[in-house]
């Protein structure tokens, strides 16, 4: 079919909103085994059966699917299996962006859009202990260094990725109670029991930008 807004709305269940039964894990040899899965919000150019053909047809079905997303106006969700970043690199990111670009959808300049990265729990330690500890200092590292933070996701704490405050009577382990027992709207969403999910990052079709 014709790849513009004209062309067939999602009626498919591969093309349109599908949850695969199972992941499949991409790396290159000889590296560590941190497994990023990128959920990027593309919208403004159709909710288009085609268009998200399109995007498994060019970085591959057994690497990413699309799916369906209510705060999208008309527009849907990129979501790649678990790769490692080297990996990542291999993928035509470049070439797909600038198609999606064509058919005119946007991520950076629209406010519906953001993109979200999800991380093995088991990278920080095969007990729950040493995960735990280790995600606390993340939570930690974002809360100190927020003014950095802010400065390389492009965008502020809002409904989506909302920020906790460390007061100052606070410790690390405060950190992780309060992200813990949030909704998964936080900046860190630790609500997965296999990941851990960074919400903050602005969507992007710049390939720079996304790799950064």
């Amino acid at each position: 079919g014709s790849l513009n807004q004209t062309s067939q709305t999602f009626k498919h269940i591969h093309d349109y909103n599908y949850i695969p039964k199972y992941f499949y894990f991409h790396r290159i040899q000889d590296e560590n085994e941190l497994y990023l899965g990128v959920e990027l919000e593309i919208d403004e150019g159709g909710k288009i059966d085609a268009n998200a053909k399109l995007v498994k047809d060019k970085l591959g079905h057994e690497n990413v699917y699309c799916k369906h997303d209510d705060s999208l106006q008309t527009g849907f969700e990129i979501v790649t299996h678990p790769c490692t970043y080297e990996y990542h690199k291999t993928l035509p990111y470049k070439e797909l962006f600038s198609n999606l670009t064509e058919l005119k959808y946007r991520s950076h300049d629209v406010s519906t859009c953001g993109m979200h990265i999800h991380f093995n729990r088991n990278y920080f330690g095969k007990d729950k202990l040493t995960q735990d500890l280790c995600i606390s200092k993340l939570l930690y590292i974002f809360e100190k260094y927020w003014d950095k933070i802010v400065l390389i996701a492009r965008r502020d704490s809002n409904k989506y990725a909302q920020r906790f405050f460390l007061n100052e009577n606070e410790t690390i382990l405060d950190m992780y109670a309060k992200s813990k027992n949030s909704n998964k709207y936080g900046v860190i969403n630790l609500q997965h029991a296999n990941t851990v999910e960074i919400r903050i990052f602005k969507g992007t079709l710049n390939y720079n930008t996304f790799i950064n």
